[in-house]
C-alpha cells in the first residue's frame, strides 16, 4: 500500500463523507411538529419525536467528531509515511 492510497481515503472521508454527515444533520435539525401535528391525544407521541430528535442529533454530533478524529490520524500517518519513505530512500553515489 502506498501512503497516496491513505491520502485518497482521507479525502474522501475529509469531503464528500463528512458533507453528508452535514446534510444528515441538518436535516435532522429541519424536522418540527408543533402543535397540534401529533393531535389533542399526542403529547406523549410529541416527547418521543422531541427525545429521539435530540438522541440522533447527538450521536451524528459523535459520529462527525470521530470522523474529523480519524481524518486527523490518517493525515499524521500520511505525514509519517512520507517521512519514513524520504529517510530510507538511497540517493545515488557519484562514481
Amino acid at each position: 500500500m502506498q501512503y497516496e492510497a491513505i491520502e485518497r481515503a482521507e479525502g474522501q472521508l475529509s469531503g464528500p463523507t463528512m458533507m453528508q454527515l452535514n446534510r444528515v444533520k441538518e436535516g435532522v435539525g429541519a424536522i418540527e411538529i408543533s402543535f397540534p401535528g401529533f393531535g389533542v391525544i399526542g403529547g406523549s407521541l410529541a416527547g418521543s419525536h422531541s427525545a429521539t430528535k435530540r438522541a440522533t442529533q447527538e450521536k451524528l454530533e459523535k459520529s462527525a467528531a470521530k470522523l474529523t478524529e480519524f481524518s486527523e490520524r490518517l493525515k499524521k500517518t500520511i505525514k509519517q509515511w512520507q517521512a519514513a519513505d524520504e529517510a530510507s530512500t538511497i540517493e545515488e553515489v557519484p562514481r
